[in-house]
Formats: structure tokens, C-alpha cells, sequence
């Protein structure tokens, strides 16, 4: 690297890889942000005055559209 002599604490960080709440924790982020784009996306295709009401439209059609599915 820099020929300078690494911490133990910086190995330790560098070298033990990823523990299981950082899985978690990127997988929920990824979600999270998937969630939102497609609620913002919903709000400006509806041309929607704000989030809430887009998410309460999108949340509708993915229940309709699971009754479909099961032709309910």
C-alpha cells in the first residue's frame, strides 16, 4: 500500500469482513430506497400532490393486483 504499518483496530476492520447486521442493514436500505422511487415515480406519473396519497394509490393497485392473480 503506503509502506506505513496498519493499526491492529484497521486490520481487524479490514480483515474480519462483513458481520450479519450490516447484511441486514444494506439489504433494508436497498429496499427502503426501492420503495421510495417507486412511490416518488407513482406521484409524478399520477401527478399526485404529494407521497402519502401516492403510496396509498400504489399500495391499492398492488392489492388489486393481487386479487387478480388469484381471480378474486
Amino acid at each position: 500500500m503506503t509502506n506505513q504499518k496498519m493499526s491492529k483496530v484497521d486490520k481487524l476492520k479490514l480483515f474480519d469482513g462483513v458481520d450479519e447486521i450490516d447484511l441486514i442493514r444494506s439489504g433494508l436500505n436497498d429496499m427502503m430506497v426501492d420503495a421510495y422511487q417507486n412511490i416518488r415515480g407513482q406521484m409524478l406519473r399520477s401527478k399526485l400532490p404529494n407521497l402519502k396519497i401516492a403510496s396509498f394509490k400504489l399500495a391499492l393497485e398492488k392489492i388489486a393486483g393481487a386479487y387478480d392473480t388469484i381471480a378474486l
